[in-house]
């Protein structure tokens, strides 16, 4: 509550306030609670990520979903496979724990199978945090990363082309074309479609912010 009144002062009076400026008025300690310890706050984690309180289950999946979060965006023995996530990184409200969990507590449904993504709602996004994270499940995860679609243009023995999309094992073909230039048009039209389809198969099924997301995918811009 001190911090939040120093922050609201502050931006009341010059009717702005920096990012910097509010980390400092976090960390500094004339605005700690009583009993607040420093110890939670080390950057104990890849040297990035801090628990920012004592109450932490260590087996529980909130923990472990931040704790991969974190081992992606800045662990080099995992980019040592995984290229993909050098450049991402944890926005910093999410490397304290204690905030990441609260995010959790309001987005996970007990019992779900979903991942945690951070590129359906801000296309192309390389940092997680509440604006750009939803949880949905691995298909759909895997159908908005940039790597988990895999497209296919073949040319047949009649010399027409045939356009096809694959995800996670699942082909689904979308048409055959007299020309290369009209399979690649045909791809990116189709590509629009199927993301459409899978939209409206999803609505009501899925958070309001993931199917606007889904519909708002531009798909021609990504390829």
């Amino acid at each position: 509550e001190t911090q939040y009144e120093a922050i609201e002062t502050e931006y009341l009076k010059n009717d702005t306030i920096s990012e910097d400026r509010i980390m400092k008025i976090v960390n500094d300690m004339k605005y700690k609670a009583d009993g607040w310890n420093p110890w939670y706050y080390r950057r104990s984690f890849e040297g990035v990520g801090y628990l920012g309180t004592d109450d932490v289950d260590y087996y529980s999946d909130a923990y472990n979903r931040w704790t991969n979060m974190i081992q992606r965006c800045y662990n080099s023995k995992i980019h040592a496979y995984k290229p993909y996530y050098k450049n991402t990184r944890v926005c910093d409200e999410w490397q304290n724990f204690s905030n990441f969990k609260i995010w959790y507590d309001e987005h996970f449904i007990p019992g779900s199978k979903v991942d945690l993504d951070k590129d359906l709602l801000c296309k192309k996004s390389n940092t997680y945090g509440p604006e750009t994270c939803v949880f949905i499940t691995h298909f759909l995860n895997t159908v908005f990363e940039d790597r988990g679609m895999k497209t296919k243009i073949a040319k047949t023995d009649d010399g027409k082309f045939t356009v096809s999309v694959t995800v996670l094992n699942k082909k689904v073909d979308l048409g055959t074309f007299e020309t290369e230039e009209e399979a690649k048009k045909g791809l990116i039209d189709g590509k629009i479609q199927y993301i459409n389809d899978l939209a409206e198969k999803c609505k009501g099924k899925v958070p309001d912010c993931v199917y606007q997301g889904m519909k708002n995918w531009n798909m021609a811009a990504a390829s």
